[in-house]
Formats: C-alpha cells, structure tokens, sequence
C-alpha cells in the first residue's frame, strides 16, 4: 500500500504527459466532488471504517479468544465472549447502516456536482453545444464520468478502506507484541508492493509496446491487402487495353 502511493507520485514513464494530466484533473474532479457535501463525508470517516474495523479485527479476535477458552476448557468465559461478538455484531450493522446511507447521499450529491461541471465546461468552451447530436454525445460522457466516479468511490471507501484498517490494525498488534517484528513486517510489505508494482510497470510497457507494434503491423497489412485490387489493375493495365480493343466476331 505504502508502496503504491509513492508510486502514484512518480507515475510510469509509458503514460504520455497529456495522460497524467488527464489522471490528475479527474481524480481532482473526484475528490471536489465528494468533498462538495462534506458533513457527510466525515461521518462515513467515523462510521464505515470503524464498522470495518469491528468486521475484519474485533469480531474474530473475540471469535478466537472464544475458540481458545473451549479449547482450553475455561467454559466460564465462553459466554463473555459470545455476549462481545454479539454486541460487536450489532454495533457493526448499526455502524455499517448509517455509513451507507451518509455515503449513498454524499455519492448523490458528488454526482449532481460532476454532471454540473461537465456541461458549465462545453458551455463556456463551445458554441455548438446546443445541437442536438452533440448534446446527446455530450450526456453520455456525463453518465460514463458519473458511472466512473462511482467505482471510484465504491474502490477507495470499500476496497481501500478495508484494506488500510486490517494493515494498520494488524501492524499496531504486531508492534504490541513486538516492536521489532513490527518494523520486519513494515519493511517487507514495502519491499514486496514496490516489488509487484515495479514488475508491473515493467510488464505495462512491454505490453504497450507490443499493442502499438500489432497495430502498425495491422495497418500497414490493411492498407496493402486494400490497395491489392488497384496494384493489380494498373499492372495489368495493357493486357486489359489489348483485351478489349479486341473485335468482337
């Protein structure tokens, strides 16, 4: 994780400086969207992530303390535990409920916003906005930003989230324990995602490569296998002349 987000300061070389742009001024876009209904945002931050923490950390902590006390044949605590995971359990769907509904509403909002920004931007740079044909192209770009911003968030605040909560709780836990572990765990997990992510980069443009040679290759193919018949007809040019200058008994 940590590695990718240096990473994403020091984009790959493959990507044109007109894609970075691109990349930038979109997940700008983004994130003034989401911060548009900003009451909402920071409830979702003392909600969903802690809903996240209880799903992914608590509950099957309390699980195995729980497993552990039968195991161990110390039943008096079993019930302990089971009360724990239970009002872990709804605290975790109360937290998770009204998460959902402030993010559901802050993703509204952010969506208006984008669909706003969109069409102020062609107002103001083209006159021909008002023809009906580049109308209509111009709300489909709307709905496939908006579809985009969508996943965006969908990623960032389910898959992202998870994923910083269960590292940076499972680090703090190591570090309890041992802070020496700790910083062995850190250092490989950096070591392994600057790893992944490089032979990524070095995979991304090999294969770009390959793709821009393929369709040279397809387009200089086409053009000549298009072009055969007229080759052929100015070759044969005179025999075709002879041909009908031929008189027909």
């Amino acid at each position: 994780l940590i590695g990718a987000l240096l990473y994403s300061f020091d984009m790959s070389s493959t990507f044109t400086a007109r894609d970075r742009e691109a990349a930038r001024a979109t997940h700008k876009l983004f994130w003034k969207a989401t911060f548009v209904d900003a009451p909402t945002f920071i409830f979702w931050l003392f909600t969903r992530p802690t809903a996240l923490l209880i799903y992914n950390v608590l509950v099957p902590f309390e699980v195995a303390y729980g497993l552990q006390a039968i195991i161990t044949n110390h039943f008096d605590r079993v019930g302990h535990y089971a009360i724990l995971v239970l009002a872990l359990g709804i605290a975790y769907s109360i937290l998770w409920a009204v998460g959902g509904v402030a993010i559901c509403k802050n993703g509204k909002v952010g969506t208006e916003y984008i669909q706003k920004e969109i069409f102020s931007n062609y107002l103001n740079k083209d006159y021909e906005f008002y023809n009906n044909t580049y109308l209509g192209t111009l709300g489909s770009q709307a709905t496939r930003l908006k579809d985009s911003y969508n996943d965006y968030c969908t990623l960032t605040m389910n898959g992202v989230a998870k994923q910083v909560v269960v590292i940076v709780t499972s680090i703090g836990i190591i570090a309890y324990q041992s802070m020496l572990l700790a910083v062995a765990t850190l250092i490989s997990m950096i070591l392994i995602f600057s790893f992944t992510i490089a032979s990524s980069k070095w995979r991304l443009k090999y294969r770009r490569l390959l793709s821009e040679t393929n369709s040279e290759v397809a387009g200089v193919v086409g053009d000549a296998l298009g072009h055969g018949t007229t080759v052929k007809s100015f070759a044969s040019e005179d025999y075709e002349k002879s041909h009908l200058d031929t008189t027909l008994i």
